[in-house]
């Protein structure tokens, strides 16, 4: 297989994987164990990431996350919220007993966010397709101005009895079909 082709599976099946990961989660919410819990969040977050934008998870900071968010135009209000999530988990990690947060509405919310990156991913996608069309359009609408005036220029040509000159404009149009 190509690069691009196992690029283009790893982020298909991101969020295959982070919810994989989360089930696993919601069973240590179920359990109240709280480090565990978090520890598969971040485990989810991390893995959704580094598949979705093509990252190694040991070569993922905030700082990149949130470049490359950028870059594939996800809003600053849900890049935040996914850096928050990130520390949050982190925090929750480290200092357990600082974490008061209710377990079930993390989960919820890291639900969301993930359905919310892979809408906003979903949109500029869309987008760009609607773009090239309508570049498209634009360079075949062109192209057609092109042939008209062409045309016209050789009809002119022909009228005027200048020939040589509505030949090679004959000839260009059936070059370009």
């Amino acid at each position: 297989k190509s690069q691009s082709d196992v690029i283009g599976t790893k982020q298909k099946r991101a969020v295959k994987i982070a919810r994989k990961q989360l089930t696993l989660a919601e069973k240590f919410k179920n359990e109240n164990k709280q480090d565990a819990f978090y520890n598969e969040v971040l485990t989810a977050l991390n893995s959704y990431v580094s598949f979705k934008l093509n990252i190694a998870v040991a070569d993922l900071s905030k700082d990149n996350i949130t470049e490359n968010l950028m870059q594939k135009s996800v809003s600053k209000e849900t890049i935040d919220k996914l850096i928050n999530t990130l520390n949050d988990c982190e925090y929750a990690r480290y200092a357990p007993a600082a974490a008061e947060k209710d377990l079930g509405l993390v989960y919820n919310n890291t639900i969301d966010l993930i359905n919310k990156i892979e809408n906003e991913l979903a949109q500029q996608t869309k987008n760009i397709k609607l773009k090239s069309v309508a570049l498209f359009l634009c360079l075949l609408s062109c192209t057609s101005l092109f042939s008209i005036n062409v045309q016209d220029s050789a009809v002119v040509a022909y009228n005027k009895k200048e020939y040589k000159k509505a030949i090679n404009y004959y000839e260009i149009i059936l070059k370009d079909g």
